[in-house]
């Protein structure tokens, strides 16, 4: 795998407001992931409910979700904690710091107690009625939270997604919304393989078309980029592998294979 690192920053974020009208007027996204099909329906029309503006994604899916679409929580359902454990350390091992809570339909305090070893802000077990899981929530949600910025080092490039800028040294790098999407999608996964179909619905997302063409959009967004970084003499490139998509890699890796 490539050099990839996280830099700090010194931001700390500021709590929410839950009462009245602060509560509407805040946006509040939620990711849920539920294991169990029937409670994942239920969840969902209760935090739609209770004002959260819900996103559903599969377990495998949830780091590349939070690589993409930035939620304000995530809320982890599942019957044990064989699936809670592994999915709590593959979020934090990916950088995303986002707010955390675990429900395990059945676990014991030993579970509890490892799930917030590696990083969940809260584990809930059941029996549990609406009405905590929902305060639970929120007292999560309003916590300050010291983050870690997803200010991202792929070898000698640096690309910020809060002002969607890209810079080698002191360069900047002239990029439009939907190559940086790309590009920052490429380097969060340095040297794997991003499949191609999770690029092109980026490419559309960044992008005021909508054609039919659409693996014809994300093409040329790719040989763009791959334009830019050989000009600016960067040492990285962008490969392609029939049925594995894109990635994004340094010269020497290239070489060396």
């Amino acid at each position: 795998m490539g050099d990839v690192t996280y830099l700090p920053t010194d931001r700390t974020s500021k709590p929410g407001s839950s009462v009245g009208a602060d509560r509407k007027a805040e946006r509040r996204g939620i990711l849920l992931v539920a294991t169990d099909e029937r409670t994942g329906a239920g969840l969902l029309m209760a935090l739609e409910g209770q004002g959260w503006q819900v996103a559903v994604c599969a377990a495998g899916d949830v780091v590349g979700h939070l690589t993409t679409e930035p939620e304000d929580l995530v809320l982890l359902a599942t019957d044990r904690a064989a699936t809670a454990v592994p999915l709590t350390r593959e979020i934090r091992r990916a950088g995303c710091d986002v707010p955390l809570v675990v429900l395990l339909s059945d676990g014991s305090a030993d579970d509890r107690a490892s799930v917030l070893q590696l990083g969940s802000d809260e584990c809930l077990t059941h029996p549990l009625c609406n009405a905590e899981l929902f305060a639970r929530l929120d007292a999560v949600h309003r916590r300050p939270r010291c983050t870690v910025d997803p200010i991202l080092r792929a070898g000698p490039m640096v690309l910020d997604p809060e002002n969607g800028t890209v810079s080698i040294g002191r360069d900047a790098l002239h990029v439009t919304k939907q190559q940086f999407a790309i590009l920052f999608a490429l380097a969060h996964h340095m040297g794997r393989y991003v499949d191609s179909d999770r690029l092109v619905r980026l490419s559309q997302r960044e992008s005021n078309r909508h054609d039919a063409s659409k693996s014809r959009v994300l093409a040329v967004v790719i040989y763009r980029l791959r334009r830019l970084l050989e000009t600016c003499g960067a040492g990285l490139i962008i490969e392609s592998s029939h049925g594995q998509g894109y990635r994004l890699a340094l010269c020497a890796q290239r070489e060396a294979v």
